[in-house]
């Protein structure tokens, strides 16, 4: 697969600009390219988290039955599972990320509720860094 991509000069440029986000690896970065088409087939991130099955959705029956929002069953798993450990990592690596994933948890949410928010800031900011065409900067670093 890599040797594709170095032949296609936007793939290898996408890839490159994938691989600046931390948390996001090698196997993950391909994965991307592979499933958005070098990030032709949607639109925006939030398309490709619902398609990853990463968007909760209401669980409602009419006006009197309201429950838990839920994760949608169908999903591209292999996907939601890359994006899970990328996520993980990035909670060790991203200090930004971390404190975010901490200040959630403290506030009440669930572990995995949490974890979600992180896999879709990730997935955000991947295809942030591929429209923009610049790599990740951490602003943390240049705050005063």
């Amino acid at each position: 697969m890599e040797e594709l991509i170095k032949q296609e000069p936007e793939m290898k440029t996408n890839y490159k600009l994938s691989k600046s986000v931390k948390g996001v690896g090698k196997i993950l970065a391909i994965q991307m390219i592979l499933h958005t088409h070098n990030y032709s087939r949607f639109a925006e991130w939030r398309q490709f988290s619902a398609y990853c099955g990463l968007v909760p959705y209401p669980f409602q029956s009419g006006t009197s039955i309201n429950g838990r929002r839920k994760i949608h069953a169908i999903s591209d798993v292999k996907m939601k599972s890359l994006l899970s450990l990328s996520a993980i990592s990035a909670i060790q690596h991203d200090s930004e990320l971390k404190h975010y994933y901490q200040k959630r948890v403290e506030e009440g949410k669930p572990k995995m509720v949490a974890l979600n928010i992180i896999r879709n800031k990730i997935v955000s900011r991947i295809f942030a860094t591929v429209k923009r065409g610049t790599p990740f900067l951490e602003l943390a670093k240049f705050a005063a």
